[in-house]
């Protein structure tokens, strides 16, 4: 399996959830992405956390490792 990172913007417009959420289906169908880094300072960051709060009951994602990633700050 594997990781895929997320971080971006504090100012994200709402129009890139469909494109978004498109993007993280793809990685977790054909690319065996199991594990997301998110980061956790702009609309970007929250918007990402969403769409997979989203996907977790769709896919085998761990939602203890889902929200391990989401909740945690992985940079200081």
């Amino acid at each position: 399996m594997s990781a895929c990172t997320f971080f971006g913007h504090r100012d994200c417009p709402s129009s890139i959830k469909p494109k978004l959420r498109e993007a993280l289906i793809d990685l977790i169908e054909n690319h065996t992405v199991d594990m997301f880094y998110v980061g956790q300072q702009g609309a970007f960051d929250s918007m990402v956390r969403s769409v997979l709060k989203e996907l977790v009951p769709l896919w085998a994602i761990s939602a203890s490792k889902l929200s391990e990633v989401m909740f945690s700050s992985i940079i200081h």
